[in-house]
């Protein structure tokens, strides 16, 4: 963690992955990510959202989108707490929000591998249910440069061949992904390939039913993977 003009900033390093992210006039961002190891000065920073919520704190019709929560992100703590694996490190950053009563810890588990997991904690401080309708619980960009990129997905979902695996070249813009079919057999992943760095990555979302995966290739690549439903995903209770 580093102080900055901001407030803060976190900077994971798990074998050569490095992933920083940061308080950025009450968004929480994701900086960048670099795969060879290279700690990159804040010249190269970009600042889109590291993750989203989006909630709905009255009854309207499915239809109607709730209020994604960008700003209003305060700093609260950091923490390390114990680890399950020898070798791992659990780190936790827990954020207000200053617009609506939702609390957040972001949990971070880094293993030496370049593979870094993340899950949110999400707490309701009003006095009244709120409704989770949206969830992206990782975001942000990938590469700030090039716009050749190849998707490695499951192109099926129809039962027995949902592992039916293909590349598709992502298109500039927007490309998503998405399954709107109840369970399925297997966990929704992606491999991005980027061959002018010759350089993959991998995310995957553990939430086996309706999803969505966004891939917004301009000036570089960003991603976004999350559930989704068609009413709230949870409606949480006070506390």
């Amino acid at each position: 963690v580093s102080n900055t003009p901001e407030g803060h900033d976190v900077r994971f390093i798990s074998g050569k992955t490095v992933y920083v992210e940061g308080l950025a006039k009450g968004r929480w961002v994701a900086h960048y990510w670099d795969m060879n190891g290279a700690v990159k000065g804040p010249e190269e920073h970009r600042d889109e959202n590291a993750f989203e919520i989006e909630i709905k704190d009255t009854p309207t019709p499915p239809t109607m989108s709730g209020k994604l929560l960008s700003q209003g992100w305060q700093w609260v703590s950091a923490s390390d707490l114990p680890s399950a694996h020898a070798g791992s490190r659990h780190f936790v950053v827990e954020l207000l929000n200053s617009e609506f009563a939702i609390r957040v810890k972001l949990h971070t588990l880094v293993d030496g591998t370049p593979v870094i997991e993340r899950w949110l904690e999400i707490t309701n401080t009003s006095g009244k249910p709120v409704a989770l309708t949206g969830l992206c619980p990782w975001s942000g960009q990938l590469w700030p440069r090039g716009n050749s990129f190849t998707l490695g997905h499951s192109i099926r979902w129809d039962v027995t061949w949902e592992g039916w695996f293909g590349w598709t070249p992502l298109q500039p813009g927007t490309n998503v992904a998405e399954q709107h079919h109840g369970l399925t057999y297997d966990d929704p992943y992606f491999f991005l390939q980027n061959p002018s760095h010759d350089e993959y990555f991998m995310g995957e979302l553990a939430w086996p039913a309706n999803f969505k995966m966004e891939f917004q290739n301009a000036q570089g690549l960003s991603f976004k993977l999350g559930p989704t439903g068609i009413n709230a995903l949870r409606v949480i209770s006070p506390g």
